[in-house]
């Protein structure tokens, strides 16, 4: 996972070919600008791949597939409601950065759990959460797709795993 790093935003690539495949906006190669990768402990991580369908995976075999929506690889999750605290004693946690500050507001921004930090006494409550944090792409036709525009973590306390989920493509 890549955040935007020593640059005030990053820079989206636009694809220049008709019909072929545009590096996805999920991916640190959809983007332009300097970026700093979240780096876990190696083996802290528990990967939630029953929630998140990356793009080389078959689930129906070994045979690796891309999953693409005009011309494009997409991620398949389940988006959730969040909160960011902006300030109290709940700031620490939550850490996003977004891809764009400036971004427009008025949509309803979704978080997609990708993995959990592993812990000896983790609750759904405490245990940090890595997170996309996506955005319903407009003109699409299609309500489902959603694109990158910040990632991080939160706090399992700060996401809404009782609410109502949407499986969504994060393109």
């Amino acid at each position: 996972m890549h955040l935007c790093y020593g640059v005030e935003k990053m820079t989206r690539l636009e694809s220049k070919r008709k019909g072929g495949i545009t590096a996805p906006l999920w991916s640190w190669m959809g983007h332009t600008g300097g970026i700093s990768f979240i780096k876990p402990d190696p083996h802290t991580v528990e990967w939630l791949v029953n929630e998140v369908t990356l793009p080389w995976t078959d689930k129906k075999g070994p045979r690796p597939e891309t999953t693409s929506y005009r011309g494009e690889v997409g991620l398949k999750g389940i988006a959730r409601d969040f909160r960011i605290p902006e300030s109290g004693n709940e700031v620490h946690k939550a850490d996003i950065i977004f891809d764009d500050p400036d971004m427009p507001g008025g949509r309803k921004l979704k978080c997609m759990v990708i993995g959990r930090k592993i812990m000896q006494e983790r609750t759904i409550d405490n245990v940090r959460n890595y997170v996309l944090i996506i955005m319903q792409k407009v003109s699409t036709g299609r309500q489902d797709v959603y694109e990158r525009v910040g990632a991080g973590f939160l706090q399992g306390s700060l996401i809404d795993f009782s609410g109502p989920t949407l499986h969504v493509l994060a393109e």
